[in-house]
């Protein structure tokens, strides 16, 4: 049986029951008017419940049952669901904005920390706070990111046995889950710097 569900002669729905109707004569076609609602719970019963499906079929035995909406199908605004979506996208608008400002604060610092003690210590202060904005996200690449900028810190600091643990850490981590390249190449990047200073600081 295919049910064709129309509105003002418009079609908005094909549906195909493909079901051995054997010793059932079929007229070609019949037509209904029923309000949306009741279409729904029809539809409804005719795809879960095989015994309904079955009855149905005898007892309409068409080709082709053309439903008729006797009015527009009206979709309920559901509020309470909007305003926590709404609340979900803007709270993780706040969070990327946040991480985004206290990246480029984190780079500048990290950038003076090659020079200054100082700023190298307020990179990793800056670390620590992107660790703790980073927490309300559900993605833990933004907090191995977070370690490694505090590595970084530890690295400028010569507080090179801590940084190379935390490297090493956030590098086994990734690599035993999704082995997310930009991650793996930070961690390559940060453990050459920190090779090359261990190096320099033997031979001063």
């Amino acid at each position: 049986m295919n049910i064709l569900i129309l509105y003002q002669k418009n079609q908005v729905a094909t549906i195909i029951i493909d079901r051995p109707t054997e010793g059932i004569e079929l007229d070609e076609t019949r037509s209904i008017l029923l309000t949306p609602r009741v279409v729904t719970v029809l539809i409804q019963l005719l795809m879960k419940n095989s015994f309904f499906q079955s009855q149905f079929l005898i007892n309409n035995p068409f080709k082709t049952l053309q439903i008729e909406l006797s009015q527009p199908v009206e979709n309920d605004i559901d509020y309470k669901s909007c305003k926590m979506a709404f609340h979900k996208v803007w709270s993780q608008v706040e969070l990327e904005d946040a991480l985004h400002w206290m990246s480029t604060l984190g780079g500048a610092y990290s950038n003076l920390g090659d020079h200054s003690t100082d700023f190298a210590i307020k990179a990793g202060k800056n670390a620590f706070k992107q660790m703790l904005i980073a927490s309300r996200s559900q993605d833990p690449y933004i907090i191995y990111k977070c370690w490694l900028f505090l590595a970084m810190s530890l690295l400028q600091q010569k507080q090179l046995k801590k940084s190379r643990e935390i490297i090493q850490r956030v590098h086994q981590q990734v690599k035993s889950t999704d082995q997310d390249k930009t991650l793996l190449c930070m961690c390559q990047g940060i453990w050459s710097r920190l090779k090359y200073t261990w190096k320099y600081d033997k031979v001063r």
